[in-house]
């Protein structure tokens, strides 16, 4: 019994490693499109700065030493001179793709999301292919000056800093530089005895390149970790920010909406009918206002049930939004009662609009659980005439009293004030 809970509990360790395992990877690809679009960046200066450090090394060794060289230290210098020319071609070229890839990057913005999104998934790729390969050309560089440098002296500095700079400016998950270190030693290790002969130097060398290497590698990782942790930290805000963001638009529109029907709501239309008052004493014009009353509306909720009403809310609305004009506001009172402001029109032509609307909701065909229901609606319309000095709460009485006479004279019809 105990090997098998001993059994058990190894099982789920192994799981619990396996998802721990599988996550890790997941989020070190998913930050590593971001952290390659930066190295680029970085890179893309980073290889100008070279090229032209390879430009005065060629320039030394080629134009001044190699002259006054000595038998001993003629092929150190060729090498070196070598070295710098062709990491010099390399990195021109690299680096001009990635700065190509950089501008690409950047006129995506503006696309349309899956178009941007395709071109980027594309440039990702094209991205780390040439990130890997800047790095290569730059630890291949230190690993040549390091073997030519045996010439004259057991020395891997130029091999260690240069593992050591690309630690720090190259974010690439472990696994990638791990590969790439240990594949670039692995040439240093066996171009070695090519120009070091002594075995107890060449031992040296050795030791001391790998030692370098285990260091870059451990800044790597540890760069690379803290980028990691700083990435899903930004994307934490990111995401906060656009759900607070979100969520604050969603109050400010509650704020200003009635949430059944989606219209204004009657703190907004108010406001709304106090700032087109304002207006109108600026750029004097008339200002209407229609009132809509459902007729019967309290029938309908008490035979149909309170879904009914809704129902016949919302499609009463969008029949109202459909008709207006863009120039009108309309707006839910509350209840059953609907209101139209006007702008830019007079008395009349407000009538020719509350009547279409009449004939709108009076023809509606509503439908409801498998049956049509219909409904009737009374308005009351009132006018503020250019240059009149009566308020907004003026008109608004005014609408209010029509659409009460509207009411009590049969209904389905409309009043003007």
């Amino acid at each position: 019994m105990q090997k098998l809970m001993s059994n058990s509990g190894l099982i789920d360790k192994v799981d619990r490693l396996r998802q721990w395992f599988r996550k890790s990877v997941a989020i070190n690809n998913r930050v590593q499109v971001e952290a390659t679009r930066v190295t680029l960046r970085r890179l893309v200066i980073t290889a100008w700065l070279i090229v032209t450090l390879n430009i005065v090394y060629i320039i030394w060794f080629w134009g001044f030493q190699l002259g006054t060289a000595t038998p001993a230290t003629r092929l150190w210098i060729q090498l070196v001179g070598g070295a710098h020319a062709v990491c010099g071609v390399l990195l021109a070229v690299l680096g001009v793709m990635a700065h190509r890839i950089n501008q690409r990057a950047n006129a995506h913005r503006g696309d349309q999301a899956e178009k941007a999104e395709e071109a980027d998934d594309r440039d990702a790729r094209k991205a780390l292919v040439l990130h890997g390969a800047m790095v290569t050309v730059a630890l291949l560089l230190g690993a040549g000056l390091s073997v030519a440098d045996q010439l004259v002296a057991a020395n891997t500095t130029m091999f260690a800093l240069i593992s050591l700079a690309c630690a720090m400016l190259s974010l690439m998950r472990p696994a990638l530089t791990a590969a790439l270190f240990l594949v670039v030693y692995a040439v240093l290790f066996f171009a070695l005895p090519y120009t070091q002969p002594d075995p107890q130097l060449l031992a040296i060398s050795r030791s001391h390149a790998f030692a370098a290497t285990l260091v870059s590698l451990m800044a790597s990782s540890m760069t690379w970790r803290q980028y990691v942790q700083a990435t899903l930290l930004g994307w934490k805000v990111q995401s906060a920010h656009t759900a607070l963001t979100a969520k604050q638009a969603e109050l400010e529109y509650l704020a200003t909406h009635d949430v059944l029907t989606g219209l204004l709501n009657r703190r907004e239309f108010m406001r709304q009918l106090e700032h087109e008052q304002v207006r109108v004493v600026r750029q004097p014009a008339p200002t209407s206002l229609i009132m809509v009353d459902l007729d019967f509306f309290k029938k309908i909720n008490d035979t149909y049930g309170h879904p009914a009403g809704d129902t016949v809310l919302v499609a009463v609305a969008g029949a109202l939004a459909h008709a207006v004009r863009k120039s009108d506001v309309l707006a839910r009172l509350g209840g059953e009662e609907f209101i139209v402001l006007l702008p830019n029109t007079d008395l009349a032509g407000a009538a020719k609009v509350a009547q279409k609307l009449l004939t709108q909701v009076r023809e509606l065909p509503i439908p409801f659980t498998g049956q049509q229901l219909r409904v009737t609606s009374s308005f009351g319309v009132s006018c503020l005439a250019e240059g009149a000095e009566h308020t907004a709460d003026a008109l608004y009485a005014a609408a209010d009293k029509a659409l009460y006479l509207a009411k009590h004279s049969g209904r389905d019809r409309m009043e003007l004030a």
